[in-house]
């Protein structure tokens, strides 16, 4: 996943590249990180495998030791604290703010 800073656009834009762990540190594998929305200090990825809502919060962003960056592009590792259980499979997610609740759509 990259993430970019679009707040203070300048003609040159900075970006992360992040990769996504598990509560057990495992990279997280086969999810589209595309679906991700962020609200309140935490990122939300719907998990399409296993029907669920993953939860990154920021505070759980750690910087890889630059001995290892150099050798790949990932510069930050966000750990996944907790996750929610969904009765459909979900395939996006995003966030109303008038309402102040997820909104969760699927694919068929």
């Amino acid at each position: 996943m990259s993430i970019i800073n679009v707040t203070k656009m300048k003609k040159s834009v900075r970006y992360r590249h992040v990769l996504l762990l598990d509560e057990k540190s495992i990279p997280l594998r086969g999810n589209h990180a595309g679906r991700l929305t962020y609200v309140d200090g935490e990122f939300y990825l719907p998990d399409s495998q296993n029907n669920k809502m993953l939860v990154f919060p920021i505070t759980e962003m750690r910087e890889i030791p630059k001995k290892i960056r150099k050798k790949c592009l990932i510069i930050d590792i966000f750990v996944q604290t907790r996750s929610y259980s969904i009765n459909l499979k979900p395939s996006f997610v995003s966030y109303d703010w008038s309402r102040k609740q997820f909104l969760v759509g699927s694919f068929h």
